[in-house]
């Protein structure tokens, strides 16, 4: 095979994309709260036993984001005391 063509080639040789080709690419993720709320949340539900009226899920959401907004005000007050 004559590798010069390359609709004759083994291999197909990508094409490069012009810039903004594929548009504004947004990856996001969870934020720093989200990650403190799950860490929190992962906490909670390891100290719950069976209980006759257990919590609902939302109360342990709303815990695990108490929390979590508990941390992050810990955070901002400690990069405070550290400039």
């Amino acid at each position: 095979m004559d590798d010069s063509d390359p609709n004759n080639s083994r291999y197909h040789k990508p094409q490069a994309m012009p810039d903004g080709y594929w548009g504004e690419v947004k990856v996001s993720g969870p934020t720093l709260r989200d990650q403190f709320a799950m860490a929190a949340l992962t906490g909670i539900l390891s100290m719950q036993g069976e209980q006759a009226d257990p919590p609902s899920p939302e109360d342990f959401a709303r815990a695990a984001y108490m929390s979590a907004d508990a941390m992050l005000a810990a955070r901002g007050s400690d990069e405070e005391e550290e400039s």
